[in-house]
């Protein structure tokens, strides 16, 4: 029995002489290591700020020029505009409806603080109608045109006879059938609203953006108002559209979310050719409601396919590429150079 002490106690021995033997360098090499590792950490941190140091700068660079952009095209339109005397008209004609829009806003405001029926004054329903009868004026668009061309499902049911691919769509306010159309797609449901209402939550303005839903997620509040629903297309990027007369201007959007309006600041814009199919349908929808401008708005799929998604008769343009905004502005010059609606 002694020897086999003797044997395991000589065994121990030599490995704790092994043990002692490489301590050193391990102690060492483990001391590299965290120094590597506290310089790769503090390498990274730089690159870090510096990375967020360009890219605010970039940012805001950018930011600067989308803001400024547009600014010279739109000051020629507007010059433009001012040589004609029927503008220099209109705009001492608006100036006078401000003012007296703004002196019967404080009446009223008296009239509440005193306790009398707060009058309700026609101004805006007889400025319309004096604006949209005005003799040999050349409107882009008329603004009956214009109302009558904001209903969205005026919108789908022209673009689909004017031969737009337009996403399978039901506008209810019946719950149960909200959610069977919703189960039935397969790619999935977006919401939309069928007008666009301004609204405000804690007297802050809100917008209802479009966006995915679930026949889970549809309640019984549907059956308040109709809701539209509609087909999720699998798009490969939007294009916004805006047709001047029979000239066009196509710019392709490339936007992390499903709506791009969400947060225009991580969109980008690039011009792209609108497809002769595209351009035919177009002129017949601009031509079915009577309207000299639009602002067309599709989802591309990666087949190429383009589906209508809605066209907005009054829809902004300044905010696109400066020489697409540069474009636009001499192509509203033009139309409006035509003289009076035949």
């Amino acid at each position: 029995m002694s020897a086999e002490i003797e044997k395991a106690t000589e065994r121990v021995t030599k490995l704790r002489a092994q043990i002692d033997k490489v301590s050193g360098p391990l102690a060492a090499a483990e001391a590299q290591l965290r120094a590597a590792e506290d310089t790769e950490k503090a390498r990274r941190a730089e690159r870090e700020i510096e990375y967020s140091r360009q890219f605010a700068g970039t940012w805001m660079g950018r930011a600067e020029e989308a803001a400024n952009s547009g600014d010279d095209a739109r000051q020629r339109f507007f010059d433009a505009l001012s040589a004609e005397p029927w503008f220099a008209a209109y705009v001492e004609y608006r100036a006078a409806r401000h003012k007296r829009g703004h002196v019967m806003t404080e009446a009223q405001r008296a009239q509440r603080t005193i306790g009398e029926v707060v009058t309700v004054p026609e101004q805006r329903y007889y400025a319309a109608q004096i604006l949209a009868s005005l003799p040999g004026a050349h409107y882009v668009n008329h603004p009956w045109s214009n109302r009558a061309a904001e209903f969205k499902p005026a919108q789908l049911s022209t673009a689909q006879g004017c031969g737009f691919l337009v996403p399978s769509t039901v506008i209810t306010d019946d719950p149960d059938e909200a959610r069977t159309f919703a189960a039935q797609q397969s790619g999935g449901v977006v919401y939309k609203p069928v007008w666009n209402t301004p609204y405000r939550v804690d007297d802050q303005p809100n917008s209802v953006w479009v966006r995915e839903v679930r026949a889970a997620e549809i309640t019984d509040a549907v059956s308040v108002c109709p809701h539209m629903f509609q087909a999720k297309v699998d798009k490969a990027f939007d294009v916004r559209v805006t047709a001047v007369g029979a000239r066009l201007f196509g710019v392709r959007i490339d936007s992390p979310d499903l709506d791009w309006r969400y947060r225009q600041d991580l969109m980008t814009c690039t011009p792209i050719e609108v497809p002769a199919s595209v351009a035919r349908a177009v002129a017949a929808y601009l031509a079915e409601l009577r309207l000299h401008y639009g602002a067309f708005d599709f989802a591309v799929t990666p087949a190429g396919d383009w589906y209508f998604l809605e066209c907005n008769p009054n829809g902004q343009w300044a905010w696109q590429p400066a020489q697409t905004t540069a474009a636009i502005a001499q192509a509203l010059t033009d139309q409006l150079e035509k003289g009076p609606d035949t």
